[in-house]
């Protein structure tokens, strides 16, 4: 989805075509509209008496602020550049193989749990992008999960959904 804007070079009446993608501006405008919002929640946040320099606000602040930088670039991008990209095809089955890895974690979260689900997740993001050796995938994915489960419970002490493992708990 492009636009044409004719933009005035020089006073001598010559005009220069630039064009600019407004769906790369739409995107920019969304992300950092995101990142405000996230600053708009966390000017309402108690950081308590008990926290140094260091509190609640600290890391949402910064995803906030790369979310702003991201989408001004995304939007600079869009206006700026000399000539449009063509807009690349649809991925279809790429984008069904993620879907459907999406709704698996959903749906096996709370009874399999956050391993299960994960590794689920995992193999359809590795399938979309062409990895053919599904036992390998899950493998890894099972591996993966399983560090990030023992590293949230243990580590940093928040409970994510053992599910079937729950014997491991």
């Amino acid at each position: 989805m492009s636009g044409e804007h004719t933009v005035e070079t020089t006073g001598a009446g010559r005009t220069r075509a630039s064009r600019y993608s407004w769906a790369e501006a739409s995107l920019g405008a969304v992300v950092s509209a995101f990142g405000l919002i996230i600053f708009w929640e966390i000017a309402g946040l108690d950081a308590g008496p008990t926290y140094a320099r260091i509190g609640p606000r600290v890391f949402p602040a910064g995803v906030a602020t790369g979310l702003l930088l991201i989408g001004g670039g995304l939007m600079a991008s869009a206006f700026l550049r000399p000539q449009a990209r063509p807009m690349p095809d649809l991925d279809l089955p790429a984008l069904l193989w993620v879907g459907n890895g999406l709704l698996a974690m959903i749906l096996l979260i709370d009874q399999a749990g956050f391993v299960f689900a994960a590794a689920a997740l995992f193999a359809g993001v590795a399938r979309a992008f062409g990895s053919r050796g599904s036992i390998r995938v899950l493998g890894i994915g099972l591996t993966l999960a399983l560090a990030c489960q023992f590293g949230f419970s243990y580590g940093l002490g928040v409970e994510l959904p053992w599910g079937l493992l729950s014997f491991l708990n």
